[in-house]
C-alpha cells in the first residue's frame, strides 16, 4: 500500500506533498531568507530512496517468507483438525423436526403459527406477535410516554 502511494501514476502521497510544497520562491518568516520553490521532479526524486527500501523489503519477504509467517506455525488448530457438520439441506419437516431431529439450522419452522389451540402463540424467531386489527377498529391507545424523563431500562 505504501509503495503504491509513493509511485506514479497514482502516487497520492506525492500529490499531497505537491499541494502543500511551495511552487515559487518564498520568504521564510523566521530567518528572513528567500528559499527556492520545490519542483515536482524534486519531490519524485526525494521519494525514490523510500521506494527502493520498500522494494528491497518485498524481495526479502518473498525470499524468506518465514519472517512474516512465523506465528502461523504456532501450535493450535490446524486445517486438518477442524470438522464442519452441516445440517441436512432441503425443506424443513412440517412439524419443525421429527422426534429427536431438530429443525434445520436450529430455527423454528417457517410460516404462520398454528392457532388451533385457541391461545395466542408467540411469533417465530422470538419476535413479538403481530397485532393485526381490522381497518374499522381504531387501534388501542398505549400508555403515554413521558418524554421529560429519561427512559426506564428494565
Amino acid at each position: 500500500m505504501q509503495t503504491s502511494f509513493l509511485t506514479p501514476p497514482f502516487g497520492f502521497s506525492l500529490f499531497y506533498l505537491r499541494s502543500i510544497a511551495p511552487m515559487r520562491d518564498w520568504t521564510d518568516t523566521v530567518s528572513g531568507r528567500v528559499l527556492p520553490g520545490i519542483k515536482t521532479f524534486e519531490i519524485y526524486k526525494g521519494a525514490l530512496p523510500y521506494i527502493v527500501i520498500q522494494f528491497i523489503m518485498i524481495l526479502i519477504v518473498i525470499s524468506f517468507p518465514q519472517l512474516v509467517t512465523h506465528y502461523k506455525s504456532a501450535p493450535g488448530v490446524g486445517g486438518g483438525d477442524v470438522e464442519i457438520k452441516l445440517p441436512p439441506l432441503g425443506p424443513p419437516p412440517a412439524n419443525g423436526g421429527d422426534g429427536d431431529q431438530p429443525a434445520p439450522f436450529g430455527l423454528p419452522p417457517l410460516g404462520m403459527p398454528d392457532n388451533s389451540s385457541g391461545g395466542e402463540q408467540p411469533a417465530p424467531f422470538g419476535l413479538p406477535p403481530l397485532n393485526l386489527q381490522p381497518e374499522d377498529t381504531p387501534p388501542k391507545p398505549g400508555p403515554a410516554t413521558d418524554l421529560s424523563q429519561p427512559p426506564k431500562i428494565e
